[in-house]
C-alpha cells in the first residue's frame, strides 16, 4: 500500500495493478482503489548521480505530522528515526534522504516591564527557514506550552510569531496587563525537517501602582523635643508580596513642591529621613512648627501625594480670672469660679478643684458650689486647669472661704421673783462672729432702748411682772434666749423654784380678802395642774388641769366663790418634773 507520497517515478507508467499499466496516480487510484489521499507532486532532485535521492527543494507536502504506517512496527523505528545517510529526521518524511532546513531567528522577543493595565503589549519573534521550509511557532510560559490554554478548536493565538498578551486567557475583564501575565516566556520555532530552535527567554513583569496604605497624622510637641511624621506606602506585586526592587521614591515637602525638606544631621540639625516614609524633626523650634508638611510618592507607574499634616506645639493654658475669696454665713450657698483659655482652639480644658491642696472628688467643672456651708468647709480653695492634648497645667490663685457662725447664747438669767420697790436684773451671755446686737422683749413686745446684754429695773412694780426674752443677732442671723419669768410681790412669800427652768407661779395680792390673781409663767407648752391646798395638804379646789401654753396664764382666784375661810393656804403648780408652791393668806 502506497501512502504519504512514498512512491516516485519518472517512467512512462506510474505502476501496474493486476497486469494493467497505470500512467499516473489518478489511473493508479482508479485501478487499485488505493491511495485515495495521495497527491502527484513534481519533485526536482539534485544531481542524482551524486546525491542519489537528495532533494533540492523543500516541499511542504512531503512532511507529515503523523508517523508512517508499516506492516512491521520495527520498520517504523528504523525508517522514521534516521534517513538513508544516517541523519536524524525531525519530521515524518518518507524519502530515503532527509531534507534538513536550517531555522534562522532574526529577532528575539524582548521582555516587558509595564504598569498594571498597560494595553497593546506583545512578544515578537522573527525567523525564517532555509530550503523554503515554512516556520511554525509555539509559545511557552514558565515552561508550559500556551496551547494547553486553548479553549476552542480554532484557537491559534499561541502559534503565531507575535503573541498578543491581551488575547491570552490571563487577560482580565478590562484590557491591559494583569499580574497573571507575569512570567518567563519563550517561543519554540520549528520547520519541517529542521531541528526546533528556541528563542531567548523574555520576562514579563507587571508593575503595580504605588499606594499609600496609612496617611501621616497631625503631631503635637513641646519646643526642643522630637516629633516623627510617618506614613506607609508600598508597591504590591502580582502575588501580594512587596517587590523591594520596585519601591517608590519619596520626598517630604513644606508648603509647596518648591520647598523640599533636606536632611540635616548636624548636632543642632532638625530634619532626618526627608526621602523616607519616616520624617524625624529634632530640636524643634518655632520655625519647625506649621500645618504644611506633606510627602510625594513617585512610583514606577504613578505619583501620589500624602495628606497635608501639621506639627503644632502642645497648647498652653492661661487662667484669665481667679476664684475670689468669700465670707459667708453657715448654711448659706457659695460658688467659686475660675476662667481659663487655651492657646489652641482645638484644645480642651479639664478642671480639678482642691481644698487645702487636696483634690475634691467630682469637682471637675470650672465652678465649684456648696449648697449649705458649714464651719468644716472653711479653708483655701484653688483649681488646677489642664489642657489637652499635652497635659500642660496651670493652678489658680487660692481663694479663702471664711464661714461666719450665727450667735449662740451660752448663759442667761433664770426666772426670778422681784419685790416691789427692789431692783432686779436679767442678762444673757452670747458668742458669735462679728458684732453682736441685743434686743429685749417683755410679753412678746419690744422694750424700746433695751439693746445691751442685760436688762435692769431699779425699782420693781407689779407692772414689771411678765415673760422676758432677749434676741441676740449678727450678720448671720439671730437667736432667742429662753423665757425668763419675773414675778413681783409685796413680800418674799412667793416661792419660785429655779430648778424648774423658767416655770414660775405668782399670786397677788398676798394676803388677799375676796379676790386675787394667780399668774403662771411657762417657757413652753406642758401638761400642768394648779390646785389650792389647806395646811393639812388636802386639795380644796382645782384651778387648772390640762395643757399649759407657753407664756403667761392668768387665773382669777375668787375666795368667796370657792368658799375659802380666812387662813393660810398653799397654791401648787404640779409639772411633769416637779412642783412650785406659793403660800397665801386669806383674810375675810
Amino acid at each position: 500500500v502506497l501512502d504519504e507520497n512514498n512512491y516516485y517515478t519518472e517512467g512512462a507508467i506510474f505502476g501496474q495493478w493486476s497486469g494493467v499499466n497505470a500512467a499516473d496516480l489518478t489511473e493508479w487510484q482508479t485501478l487499485s482503489g488505493q491511495d485515495a489521499n495521495s497527491t502527484s507532486i513534481i519533485v526536482d532532485f539534485e544531481d542524482f548521480n551524486t546525491f542519489k535521492l537528495g532533494l533540492d527543494l523543500y516541499a511542504e507536502e512531503l512532511i507529515y505530522e503523523t508517523p508512517l504506517t508499516f506492516p512491521n512496527p520495527n520498520w517504523s523505528d528504523e525508517i522514521e528515526a534516521e534517513d538513508h545517510n544516517g541523519n536524524p529526521r525531525h519530521g515524518y518524511f518518507c524519502g530515503s534522504q532527509n531534507i534538513i532546513p536550517q531555522i534562522i531567528i532574526t529577532g528575539q522577543p524582548e521582555g516587558i516591564i509595564e504598569c498594571l493595565g498597560a494595553t497593546e503589549q506583545s512578544l515578537n519573534v522573527s525567523a525564517y527557514a532555509t530550503k523554503g521550509a515554512t516556520t511554525k511557532y509555539e509559545w511557552f510560559k514558565d515552561g508550559v506550552s500556551l496551547e494547553t490554554y486553548y479553549q476552542n478548536p480554532t484557537d491559534d493565538w499561541a502559534n503565531k510569531a507575535t503573541l498578543y498578551l491581551d488575547n491570552t486567557p490571563f487577560a482580565g475583564d478590562a484590557p491591559g496587563l494583569t499580574f497573571d501575565m507575569e512570567g518567563v516566556y519563550r517561543c519554540r520555532v520549528t520547520a519541517g525537517g529542521a531541528a526546533p530552535v528556541w528563542t531567548d527567554y523574555a520576562l514579563v513583569n507587571v508593575l503595580a501602582p504605588a499606594q499609600i496604605t496609612r496617611q501621616p497624622e497631625d503631631q503635637r510637641v513641646n519646643l526642643g523635643e522630637t516629633v516623627i511624621l510617618e506614613f506607609e506606602t508600598d508597591v504590591v506585586a502580582g502575588n501580594n508580596y512587596d517587590d523591594p526592587l520596585l519601591q517608590p521614591n519619596i520626598q517630604w515637602y513644606r508648603g509647596s513642591l518648591s520647598s523640599p525638606v533636606t536632611d540635616d544631621y548636624s548636632v543642632n540639625g532638625h530634619y532626618a529621613g526627608a526621602k523616607t516614609n519616616v520624617l524625624t524633626i529634632r530640636n524643634i523650634t518655632a520655625n519647625e512648627l506649621g500645618d504644611d508638611y506633606f510627602a510625594v510618592v513617585i512610583g514606577s507607574c504613578d505619583t501620589l501625594y500624602t495628606q497635608v499634616v501639621s506639627v503644632k506645639e502642645y497648647p498652653k493654658v492661661y487662667i484669665t480670672e481667679n476664684p475670689a475669696s468669700q465670707e459667708v454665713c453657715e448654711g448659706e450657698p457659695v460658688t467659686f469660679t475660675v476662667t481659663a483659655e487655651a492657646s489652641d482652639n482645638d484644645a480642651t480644658l479639664e478642671y480639678q478643684w482642691r481644698k487645702d491642696q487636696v483634690a475634691i472628688p467630682g469637682a471637675t467643672a470650672n465652678t465649684y458650689s456648696i449648697d449649705q456651708v458649714t464651719t468644716d468647709d472653711a479653708g483655701s480653695y484653688d483649681c488646677v486647669v489642664t489642657v489637652l492634648p499635652g497635659g500642660n497645667t496651670e493652678t489658680s490663685d487660692a481663694a479663702v472661704l471664711t464661714v461666719k457662725t450665727k450667735p449662740v447664747i451660752e448663759t442667761q438669767s433664770a426666772s426670778q421673783n422681784a419685790i416691789v420697790g427692789q431692783p432686779f436684773t436679767l442678762f444673757v451671755t452670747a458668742s458669735g462672729d462679728g458684732e453682736l446686737t441685743y434686743q429685749w422683749y417683755k410679753d412678746g413686745e419690744v422694750i424700746d432702748g433695751e439693746t445691751s446684754a442685760s436688762f435692769s429695773v431699779a425699782s420693781a412694780t407689779f407692772s414689771d411682772a411678765g415673760s422676758y426674752l432677749c434676741q441676740v443677732s449678727n450678720d448671720c442671723g439671730s437667736v432667742l434666749s429662753d423665757t425668763m419669768v419675773v414675778t413681783v410681790s409685796e413680800t418674799d412669800i412667793s416661792v419660785v423654784s429655779e430648778a424648774l427652768n423658767g416655770f414660775a407661779l405668782e399670786t397677788a395680792p398676798n394676803p388677799m380678802s375676796e379676790n386675787g390673781l394667780v399668774k403662771v409663767y411657762s417657757p413652753r407648752n406642758v401638761a400642768a395642774r394648779l390646785t389650792i391646798n389647806d395646811v393639812y395638804g388636802r386639795t380644796v379646789s382645782t384651778l387648772f388641769d390640762g395643757t399649759l401654753a407657753r407664756g403667761v396664764k392668768e387665773i382669777v382666784l375668787d375666795a368667796s366663790r370657792l368658799k375659802l375661810a380666812s387662813g393660810v393656804y398653799y397654791i401648787t403648780l404640779s409639772l411633769e418634773n416637779g412642783t412650785i408652791t406659793n403660800k397665801i393668806a386669806i383674810t375675810r
